[in-house]
């Protein structure tokens, strides 16, 4: 989320305590499309919540037909790795770690998040199908899914 006094949702996000911050303190901050940003962590469920309830007026309200969840591997530009250190926390649903464990989990989490968030507006299947896709990344893997098998896997997670 971009680092922005005059944005609502980043001064939500802020004050809830709901950013990834490095093992000394200080929020984990990278750049990304929009310039520098802090990230949610999506490890934390009550996050994931958070953000699904931000889907009610994206697409409930202002009529947004698809959603496209980019650079959640976590990516952060102008780094060697191009994502966080190792020494970044995250909640890892109430089991504190290292980016080290959390990592491939990360971009899962905040897509099991968008597909609880979209699944409440009450969409029909078709209208997400045609929009919609889920990318999953390891180390070894890439795993391409259409939605059908993204809301597979979020009822396989405990949706």
């Amino acid at each position: 989320i971009k680092i922005d006094k005059d944005y609502d949702i980043y001064n939500e996000a802020l004050e809830k305590d709901y950013f990834c911050k490095r093992a000394d303190g200080p929020l984990m901050k990278g750049k990304v499309w929009p310039g520098e940003c802090n990230f949610p962590d999506f490890t934390n469920p009550k996050v994931r919540e958070w953000w699904a309830d931000l889907y009610h007026e994206l697409i409930g309200e202002t009529g947004v037909h698809g959603v496209w969840n980019d650079m959640n591997e976590p990516a952060v530009m102008e780094v060697p790795t191009k994502t966080f250190p190792l020494d970044v926390r995250h909640d890892y649903d109430g089991h504190p770690c290292s980016h080290r464990k959390a990592h491939n989990i990360y971009g899962m989490q905040m897509a099991r998040a968008t597909y609880h968030g979209v699944k409440k507006i009450h969409l029909s299947e078709a209208s997400v199908y045609h929009y919609a896709f889920c990318l999953f990344w390891s180390p070894a893997l890439l795993f391409f899914l259409d939605w059908r098998q993204c809301c597979y896997l979020g009822a396989s997670l405990g949706s």
